[in-house]
């Protein structure tokens, strides 16, 4: 079919798809079918092959005359339509657009000329709405039209959300209830669509179909927790076994695996066993193959591959479902091949590059994303299947500078730290090192130097749990308090999409004291932008030559993390208590055993320049109290603590490149 999007610019590029498209469309072949005589059949076909050859080489006049012949056929309409839009008659056109739009919505040209045929209605439309009051009957037409042009012009989200800025849900027939509710599954805002289902149960007739409606709405929209709720309301009415479909992604993605397994095999073996007797056998074996691999029962799905290969059957559908086979049992190569039968293929080709990132072909894998995110801008499987075959090299190195600046001028230090990381299947190791030393040497010989050495190690055992271990080893020439060591561990458990559980354990022995800290963690992602976390830390300290003396702190820290962009992300911290933080597991660097930091807070955020270069920043404010041990007044009694209660201010930049 000709383009149309290039009117302005002087008008449409002919091809040679229209002729094809006027011909053996399915609106001519049936209208042809319903003619009797042959030679009226001839004289169509005749009259729209002479319309087409004008049309082609640009004689839209002549090409109308031809169509004209016979104007009561819809091929011939639409070729009339499309020559009046060449010819600038859009007014003509327009009602022969709207006649032929029912049965040639999906004629990509026909759209392209209805835009063009609408723009200055859409335009003119907009600015009444906007100048009418907003309870103007006036306005409420203006909107009612506006919403039937967008959904014409296939702008599925504007159409919605006018057409209920023109009649409220509540005051929507069913008819009108469905047809939003599809316009917003469409656009892709599942649960909205969800909304205006559950609006249309009152209404409909077959009230259980329509809740079903919206369960489908959800589970697209990845909103397990409220698509279960509304399937146990289905379920009290009917038997829950008609809805294992449904329920089992449900119990897959909120945590609830073997549950789900169960159903899966379930419904994978009522597939089979009725593939033979049911009237579509290649549909119910290929459905038994999904199910068999959603319960990752692979010898079973390969099995039923095998039988349809075996039975002829061949194409897309069987490559489909034999690609996911091979890339969940890690056969990236087999599967690689496959994919590049289908480059047109949106989904195939995201699969293709995250196949062969994993396959470390992480050059053909940045090559493919790259291709996907221009030939489909903005489109965020692509930059991010981009943006990790950037940062795909095992090895990465985060490079910090802090100032650790206090009120009391002796006790302000600055640091300079290095963090590189190795990644290695499942397991990330990390070594730190960090010098630390005074901004203003104090009274005396010389100023605190300290350098801290740090090993992290982390294994991720299965989908659901994690294991970390980490020591540190400080050393300083004030031997008195900082020299010493910590190690510790951590456990990770992910019980759900979204969620972070953490349960942690350390301890560090010092010259002058010695201590133990539990950490309790949680985070929880709320969507792709905003994260929430909130940690516990419980410490227990002995100080002292002795160990003598002894006390317990408790601290708090909730934290909010932002990301507006795929570039950026920003951490709000707040920390509450007291806490004596012998050591940072995130960071692995030693502080001062005997200090304690009290409330505060902290800003931290990533800004990506390229994929495999960040800068990172952070800032924080807390108070601070230096306590130190002096000799008892009571001849032989216990060391007493004396305490410096200052402000502590935390400034720190640095780089992290990906190589």
């Amino acid at each position: 079919m000709p383009s149309l999007r290039a009117r302005k610019a002087g008008g449409l590029v002919p091809t040679g798809v229209l002729a094809l498209c006027l011909l053996v469309g399915p609106a001519s072949a049936a209208a042809l079918e319903n003619r009797p005589e042959e030679p009226a059949r001839a004289s169509l076909e005749s009259t729209l092959k002479a319309g087409n050859h004008q049309y082609l080489r640009g004689h839209f006049r002549a090409a109308l005359r031809e169509y004209e012949r016979h104007a009561s056929d819809l091929d011939c309409k639409l070729g009339m339509a499309l020559c009046l839009v060449r010819l600038g008659h859009l007014d003509e056109a327009r009602p022969l657009l709207l006649e032929t739009f029912p049965l040639r919505q999906g004629n990509a040209d026909l759209r392209d000329a209805l835009r063009i045929v609408n723009d200055a209605e859409i335009d003119s439309l907009e600015s009444e709405v906007r100048s009418l009051p907003a309870g103007d009957p006036a306005a409420a037409e203006a909107r009612f039209r506006l919403g039937y042009l967008y959904d014409v012009n296939g702008y599925p989200l504007k159409a919605a959300r006018t057409l209920v800025a023109s009649t409220p849900p509540a005051s929507m027939d069913l008819e009108q209830l469905l047809h939003v509710a599809g316009l917003y599954y469409s656009a892709a805002r599942y649960e909205e669509a969800a909304d205006i289902y559950l609006e249309a149960v009152t209404r409909s007739p077959a009230p259980q179909i329509t809740r079903l409606a919206a369960v489908d709405a959800l589970l697209a929209g990845a909103h397990y927790g409220r698509a279960e709720k509304v399937l146990d309301e289905v379920a009290r009415m009917q038997p829950k076994q008609e809805l294992d479909s449904r329920y089992a992604p449900v119990y897959l993605n909120s945590g609830r695996e073997a549950r789900a397994r169960k159903l899966y095999e379930k419904l994978a073996s009522d597939a089979e066993a009725s593939a033979d007797s049911c009237p579509d056998p290649r549909g119910s074996r290929l459905h038994a193959a999904d199910c068999f691999l959603n319960a990752r029962r692979y010898a079973d799905a390969e099995r039923v591959l095998d039988v349809l290969t075996r039975q002829g059957v061949d194409g897309k559908d069987l490559d489909v479902r034999r690609t996911r086979l091979l890339f969940e049992q890690k056969k990236f190569s087999q599967a690689i091949p496959i994919y590049a039968k289908y480059p047109e293929d949106v989904d195939l080709q995201i699969s293709k590059g995250w196949a062969l990132l994993h396959a470390n072909r992480i050059g053909e894998a940045r090559r493919t994303f790259e291709a996907l995110g221009r030939d489909h801008p903005g489109f965020g499987k692509a930059e991010d299947g981009y943006r990790r075959s950037r940062e795909a090299g095992p090895w990465n190195l985060l490079v910090t500078t802090a100032l650790h600046r206090s009120d009391v001028a002796s006790d302000s230090r600055k640091a300079l730290s290095q963090y590189l990381t190795r990644v290695h299947k499942k397991t990330v190791m990390t070594l730190a090192h960090s010098s630390v030393q005074s901004v203003e040497a104090p009274p005396g010989p010389r100023g605190l130097k300290e350098e801290d050495y740090g090993l992290k190690v982390y294994h991720q055992l299965d989908s659901r749990n994690g294991l970390e271990i980490r020591g540190v080893l400080i050393t300083s020439n004030d031997v008195g308090t900082d020299r010493g060591n910590a190690f510790g561990g951590q456990y990770y458990r992910f019980p759900r999409p979204g969620w972070v559980l953490g349960l942690g354990y350390d301890v560090s022995n010092y010259r002058v004291a010695h201590a133990s800290q539990l950490t309790v963690s949680g985070a929880h992602s709320i969507d792709d932008k905003v994260k929430l976390e909130l940690r516990g830390i419980f410490m227990n300290q002995e100080l002292g030559p002795g160990r003598n003396v002894s006390r317990e702190t408790s601290a708090a820290r909730a934290g909010i993390t932002y990301c507006p962009s795929r570039k950026l992300f920003v951490n709000f911290a707040r920390w509450f208590g007291k806490t004596q933080f012998f050591y940072f597991p995130d960071g692995m660097y030693g502080l001062n055993t005997a200090n304690l930091y009290k409330d505060g807070w902290s800003v931290h955020t990533f800004y990506e320049l390229k994929p495999q270069l960040k800068l990172f920043g952070k800032y924080g404010r807390f108070p601070h109290s230096q306590e130190r041990l002096v000799p008892s007044s009571v001849p032989g009694g216990p060391p007493a603590i004396r305490t410096t209660n200052h402000e502590v201010t935390l400034t720190s930049a640095g780089i992290n490149v990906h190589f």
